[in-house]
This record gives structure tokens, sequence and C-alpha cells, in this order.
């Protein structure tokens, strides 16, 4: 799958339950979004993560294949304080969230803008605190 991107979202602690584990630096949680082509009833792919967070930071990393070497780099904006957009031009863009109150799941949409099969892999995770004070 290669390396893609990383970042940041601001959404949260995550809660385990016995069919969900939870989503840490040493136990990262994975997901794979097959997306078909442009036009196609597969070209948008949309998946909902079984852990649900409350607010708070969350990481997560994306990465996707297959390659090709016009391919330019991931570019990430944040959307308020609670998501991200995510686009690799020419290729696909998407959108991960994790907005509102109360336990809710990390929310994840990629629509891929070519005539080729797409697979994008979403990792996410509750990082460490940065200060134990």
């Amino acid at each position: 799958m290669g390396v893609g991107a990383g970042f940041a979202l601001f959404a949260g602690f995550a809660l385990a339950t016995p069919s969900a584990p939870a989503c840490t630096p040493t136990h990262r949680c994975h997901h794979v979004l097959h997306v078909g082509p442009t036009g196609s009833r597969t070209g948008h792919a949309a998946w909902d993560s079984k852990q649900l967070f409350r607010e708070g930071p969350i990481s997560v990393g994306l990465s996707y294949s297959p390659k090709l070497p016009t391919d330019t780099g991931i570019r990430i904006t944040p959307v308020g304080d609670c998501g991200v957009n995510f686009i690799l031009p020419a290729r696909f863009t998407g959108f991960a969230n994790r907005c509102g109150n109360g336990l809710l799941p990390l929310h994840v949409q990629v629509a891929n803008v070519t005539l080729k099969h797409l697979r994008v892999g979403v990792t996410y995770w509750v990082p460490a605190p940065l200060f134990t004070g």
C-alpha cells in the first residue's frame, strides 16, 4: 500500500466494546475502502468505524494503491475543528471527521476521480497524551 499521509483530527478517546478493540498507538485500527471508477455506483465509498470516540484528538493515516508516477502527494486541509479534507490531485478526494457531542464513530468518505479501481487504507488511533503533568 505504501506510505500515505498522516494527520490529526480533533476527535477522541476511544472506548472499547467487546467487538471493537480500542485504537491506541500500539494497537492501531485499520480499514480499507475499495472505490470503483468515477461515474460507477462504486465510485464513492463511505464508512463509519466500529469504535466510538469522545471529543479530543484522534490520529488518522492514509495510504492508497495503485501508486502512479504522476502522483504528487496527498494535500490535507482542516475542516473546522473536527475533520479534514484530503485530496490526491487527479486521483481522489475525501473527508474524515468525528464531529458532534457524545460517542461517535470516525466517518470517512472517498470519491475516485479516475477510471481505475482504487484502494484507500485508513489507519486510526487515539494518540498518547503529550503532557502527563
